[in-house]
């Protein structure tokens, strides 16, 4: 009875099976990277808008100039600076529900006013989050997003505004991180073709005369 004996093969099957393992945990890695990043970006989208509207708070308290001074002005700055970064939705509304920032990216649209679980929650609630949906016009759908919603000021006023923003995935594409873990897959992609052209050179090629031993 006879077998090929080949220490290259062996090797090559050996580095193949480090390599689906490595490709294996990397994925799994690659999906918590880009959730840590993702939730970064939202956690501190949520402090923005909450760090204008306790400054904004503060200062009605303190002046009370809410029927005087142009609040709507500052909080529109802020708002329309937010919306112009990749994968955000960021806008000001009035408290019948009148668009009072203007949004700049028609690729990302957000309706949150036609959304009724959104319009529950402003109603019942002074701040809080929702799960919306933000239509990319060059993909033609809709994906899933986050959107956070604080009304300003709290309390027994006539009139207030309502600042929402909402996030998804999109975001990720500007993100440095992302593009490190986007460039590791990259390598690994590299490496198993590499590996995967050298097993076929290894397998196809003339075999010498003492390749085969007697067992």
């Amino acid at each position: 009875m006879t077998k090929v004996y080949d220490k290259s093969g062996v090797i090559l099957l050996a580095c193949m099976a480090v390599l689906i393992v490595f490709a294996a945990q990397l994925r799994a890695i690659t999906d918590e990277v880009r959730h840590a990043v993702l939730n970064g970006h939202w956690h501190e989208l949520v402090q923005s808008i909450d760090l204008v509207s306790e400054q904004v708070e503060a200062f009605i308290e303190l002046d009370d100039d809410w029927d005087t001074y142009d609040y709507e002005r500052d909080m529109r700055i802020l708002v329309e600076l937010l919306d112009k970064r990749p994968g955000v939705f960021c806008a000001l509304y009035n408290d019948e529900g009148g668009a009072l920032s203007r949004h700049d990216d028609s690729n990302n649209i957000a309706l949150p006013l036609e959304n009724e679980m959104f319009k529950a929650a402003i109603a019942y609630y002074s701040q809080g989050e929702v799960p919306i949906e933000i239509f990319n016009a060059s993909e033609g759908t809709y994906k899933p997003a986050h959107c956070y919603f604080r009304w300003i000021p709290v309390g027994d006023y006539e009139h207030k505004f309502l600042m929402t923003v909402a996030i998804n995935d999109e975001v990720l594409s500007a993100d440095p991180t992302t593009r490190l873990v986007n460039w590791c897959v990259g390598m690994l992609v590299a490496a198993g073709i590499t590996m995967t052209i050298s097993g076929l050179l290894i397998v196809l090629r003339p075999r010498q005369k003492g390749a085969v031993s007697d067992v």
